[in-house]
C-alpha cells in the first residue's frame, strides 16, 4: 500500500510517496465511540491501536495490523490534527478464540461468521442511522423491540440488521469452550416441568428448528408463564414479537455450511455441546420480568 502524507491544511505537501513499512511516524488521534467514549491513541503507518467499529472514511486510508482484535477490519485516517469519529454501533469481540467451540464448531466458520456476517449487519445498522441520528441514541433491542416507530425508509434495514446485530450478540454469549452437558439451576427446572426432561426438550428444539424453511432461528422463550419453542425467518427476533428469547440457535447456513453441508440436523445435534449455561439462566432471569 503507498500513500502521502498530509498536512494539517489538508494540501498535499509532496508527490513523493511514503512507504509505511519503511519510515515510522507516530500520530495521536482522539475519537468518540458509544462504548468507550473519548480516547486517545497513539498509531502508526504499520498499525494501530483502536476501538473496533471506530472507522475515519476520509482521505487516505491506512489499515493496521488487527491480529490482537477480533472484531474485523478498523482504521484510523492519516492526519497531522485531531479528529472526532462517531459511530453509534460496534462489533463485539469473540469472548473466546476462534478455534475454542472445536471440533463441534470450526475455526474457519466462526471466523467467517463473527468478521464477515455479524460485521455487515453492524454496518448496515450504522449506516441507516445515519440517515436518521436520533435512533443512535437507542440499544439495538430498543430499536427491534418498537419497528413501528422506525422511519419507513430505513425501516426494513433496521429490522435485519438490527436484529443480525442482536441475535449474533447474544449467540456468541450463550456459547462456551467446554460447554454443554445437562443444564442447571432454574432453567432445569423450568425445563423440566414444561417438556419433561432434557433430552425431550433438546429432542423437539432440534426437531421444530430443522424445519424452519430457509434462512432462520431457532428460540427458547418464556410465555404465559412457560417456556416455548419458535422459529423465526431470517434475522427477526422475538424481542419484536415482545418476547425475549432465553436462547437461541442460527440456522443460516452460513452458521454451519463449511463443516455440515446440508446437515442441518447434525449442526444442531452438535451445537449443544457448547452452550454457556450459566449465560442461558441470566437470560431466563431476565425473560421472567421482560415487558
Amino acid at each position: 500500500m503507498r500513500v502521502r502524507r498530509l498536512p494539517a491544511s489538508g494540501k498535499q505537501r509532496s508527490n513523493q510517496p511514503l512507504n509505511p513499512l519503511e519510515r515510522k511516524t507516530r500520530r495521536t488521534v482522539t475519537f468518540r465511540c458509544k462504548r468507550t467514549m473519548n480516547a486517545e491513541v497513539s498509531y502508526d503507518f504499520r498499525g494501530c491501536a483502536v476501538s473496533p467499529g471506530c472507522i475515519a472514511q476520509t482521505g487516505p486510508r491506512i489499515e493496521p495490523e488487527t491480529k490482537n482484535w477480533r472484531s474485523g477490519p478498523s482504521w484510523l485516517t492519516q492526519t497531522n490534527d485531531y479528529r472526532r469519529i462517531t459511530v453509534a454501533y460496534e462489533l463485539p469481540p469473540l469472548p473466546y478464540d476462534y478455534a475454542a467451540l472445536e471440533p463441534h464448531i470450526d475455526e474457519a466458520t466462526m471466523k467467517l461468521h463473527h468478521d464477515k456476517h455479524h460485521q455487515t449487519y453492524v454496518t448496515n445498522l450504522n449506516g441507516a442511522v445515519e440517515k436518521h441520528p436520533d435512533l443512535g441514541s437507542k440499544s439495538p433491542e430498543e430499536l427491534i423491540k418498537d419497528l413501528a416507530s422506525i422511519p419507513e425508509d430505513v425501516r426494513k434495514v433496521v429490522q435485519n440488521n438490527g436484529g443480525g446485530h442482536v441475535n449474533h450478540t447474544m449467540f456468541w454469549q450463550i456459547m462456551k469452550p467446554k460447554g454443554g452437558g445437562e443444564p442447571s439451576g432454574d432453567i432445569a427446572a423450568q425445563i423440566k416441568a414444561d417438556f419433561g426432561d432434557f433430552e425431550s426438550f433438546k429432542k423437539l428444539f432440534n426437531e421444530t428448528t430443522a424445519k424452519q424453511f430457509g434462512s432462520g432461528w431457532g428460540w427458547l422463550i418464556f410465555k404465559g408463564g412457560k417456556l416455548a419453542i419458535v422459529t423465526s425467518a431470517n434475522q427477526d427476533n422475538p424481542i419484536s414479537q415482545g418476547s425475549y428469547p432465553i436462547l437461541g440457535n442460527d440456522v443460516w447456513e452460513h452458521a454451519y455450511y463449511l463443516k455440515y453441508q446440508n446437515k442441518r440436523p447434525d449442526y444442531l445435534a452438535a451445537w449443544w455441546n457448547t452452550v454457556n449455561w450459566d449465560e442461558v439462566n441470566k437470560r431466563f432471569a431476565t425473560a421472567k420480568s421482560y415487558k
